[in-house]
């Protein structure tokens, strides 16, 4: 995600909408994907390792609004459901 937020910056893209960053795993899923071995390499298998992957990746969503807000890119989540709250919420129906 940060290396495609990076190239939509460079290419000029304002406003971001983020979509599938649900921010959700838990122990033996892939989170909320449709292919039950999605992350067969990297599963997901104790509640330390479903932590620790969402720490992560709430960590780098951190990074990337503190880096956006900087340059005044704005970041919307248009994520339906899960748990990344570091953006504003946006609905995908309501986006034209």
């Amino acid at each position: 995600m940060n290396v495609l937020v990076q190239e939509a910056v460079l290419e000029g893209y304002n406003p971001l909408y983020l979509l599938g960053c649900d921010v959700g795993f838990v122990p033996g899923h892939g989170g909320t994907h449709f292919a039950k071995d999605y992350y067969p390499a990297a599963q997901v298998t104790t509640p330390e390792g479903a932590d620790e992957r969402n720490r992560t990746l709430l960590a780098m969503h951190q990074v990337i609004k503190r880096e956006c807000d900087a340059r005044g890119i704005q970041v919307f989540n248009a994520t339906p459901g899960g748990s990344l709250e570091v953006y504003p919420r946006v609905s995908l129906k309501d986006l034209k």
